[in-house]
């Protein structure tokens, strides 16, 4: 199995976006269980509970941030919460967690709302273009 090196920015191809998005589901899935966990935690609080629901904000906020460096580091780029663009170079692979795989796409000046499915791009560009990675 080939290693990838994710510590740089894209363009990714499709094997090292697939790859890329194993991994991020890792991440995601234990930063999406202690958030909501913490969620959970401040919606049983009492309204007079003031202080206690302000550390547990605070405590959601710095997992979020460290998510989001944790996704930029990758090589990802965060654009919401669980929702990340990796770039290839013609637009961005748009992954969102729980997503298992990567399966949409969207070019540079669309966002989630414009994502199509991996095979509707491909169908319109050509498998290459998708599956070669740029250099």
């Amino acid at each position: 199995m080939e290693v990838f090196n994710f510590s740089r920015q894209g363009p990714f191809g499709l094997d090292e976006a697939t790859e890329l998005v194993r991994i991020l589901n890792q991440v995601t899935h234990k930063y999406s269980q202690n958030v909501n966990d913490l969620v959970g935690k401040l919606e049983g609080l009492r309204p007079d509970e003031r202080q206690a629901a302000n550390d547990i904000e605070r405590h959601i906020q710095k997992l979020i941030a460290e998510w989001n460096n944790k996704v930029r580091k990758l090589g990802g780029m965060p654009k919401g919460l669980w929702l990340v663009d990796i770039d290839n170079g013609q637009g961005y692979y748009c992954w969102k967690y729980p997503e298992i795989n990567v399966e949409y796409w969207h070019d540079y000046n669309s966002g989630y709302a414009g994502r199509i499915p991996i095979h509707e791009h491909e169908n319109r560009t050509g498998p290459d273009q998708l599956s070669r990675r740029s250099l």
